[in-house]
């Protein structure tokens, strides 16, 4: 407790001095913690040669055979960002974490007969057991307009961590066989764990941001980051059935995900600024290998004429007060 108003007491005071004006031509150096919301969906496909639907989305010979929906709808986030900026180059680091709260729902589709028809069914409450988000960037800042407007190419990296936990809901399975389901088939109860995922994201980045002094108190800010390379590693474990498997999905050579923000920021003093935050991101349909074993067991075995895949969406909103120390 004494440490926390140890704290708050250095960022008031320093919110409230002025920033020396030898600092404001060579460097400068911020901090912003915020919170916020997210919503969106993480999407798990299993892709095989012989049954299933065709989709657009799936490697060349595969037909979809499974897809599960994990929306979130959405869960709290809490972080923080620094930024460094010596003359024109900027160097951007941020992190951030996800309480664990029941966020939405997953469900669970399979498409098991050789005609392409829709076999089974089943929704369960979506729990978030974890987020971890690392994103790190660094760019060169071009000036224009006397210094109001500025554009800064950047390259970066990012790494996320989530984990799912889906319980109780519900199923539709037409007697356990496969003849063609449909929203009419009879729904039976479920208790307890379903299917637990946790994904593991790596990416190469490239971005774009601008920004537009309105005057000495507005800034608006707006960008958007391509993904020229992304890892996705899947690991999720279906509880009922005693089996887990491990994916590894990647994409590179192209445009593998892309998202953008806008935010506005304004300054209350010369060191204290109250920042509020849009984004939005897409990843389409990556895929990779898939890999099966039993629940207790440590040896995983490729699964044969199988693929796996991944893709997701979000969108979020936060807010946050940036400090800047000089």
């Amino acid at each position: 407790m004494k440490t926390t108003r140890i704290f708050a007491a250095i960022i008031i005071l320093l919110s409230l001095s002025p920033v020396p004006a030898a600092a404001e031509s060579f460097i400068r150096w911020s901090i912003e913690p915020y919170t916020g919301l997210r919503w969106g969906s993480v999407s798990e496909f299993v892709f095989d040669t012989n049954t299933g639907k065709n989709i657009p989305s799936a490697p060349d010979g595969f037909k979809q055979m499974s897809r599960l929906d994990w929306t979130f709808a959405p869960f709290l986030v809490a972080g923080l960002k620094t930024s460094l900026e010596i003359k024109r180059i900027c160097l951007n680091l941020s992190a951030e974490g996800g309480i664990p709260l029941e966020c939405g729902k997953m469900k669970d589709y399979d498409w098991l007969g050789f005609n392409g028809n829709m076999t089974h069914y089943s929704e369960h409450d979506n729990y978030l057991k974890r987020h971890f988000a690392v994103f790190f960037k660094g760019g060169w800042r071009f000036s224009f307009l006397d210094d109001r407007l500025s554009l800064i190419p950047s390259v970066g990296v990012n790494y996320k961590k989530t984990g799912f936990e889906s319980r109780d809901g519900f199923t539709q399975y037409v007697n356990n066989s496969l003849e063609i389901w449909s929203p009419a088939v009879p729904k039976e109860e479920f208790s307890g764990k379903a299917v637990s995922y946790e994904q593991e994201v790596f990416a190469v980045t490239t971005s774009l941001d601008f920004s537009w002094k309105g005057g000495d108190v507005f800034t608006l800010k707006t960008g958007f980051e391509l993904q020229p390379v992304v890892f996705v590693n899947g690991f999720d474990i279906h509880h009922q059935r005693n089996l887990k498997f491990l994916d590894w999905n990647m994409g590179g050579a192209g445009i593998f995900a892309f998202s953008g923000y806008i935010a506005g920021e304004w300054n209350l003093t010369s060191r204290l600024a109250f920042t509020a935050q849009g984004e939005w991101g897409v990843q389409p349909v990556v895929s990779g290998k898939s890999f099966g074993a039993e629940e207790d067991k440590e040896a995983y075995s490729k699964i044969i004429n199988a693929k796996s895949g991944n893709s997701s969406w979000q969108i979020g909103i936060s807010a946050g007060l940036r400090i800047r120390i000089f």
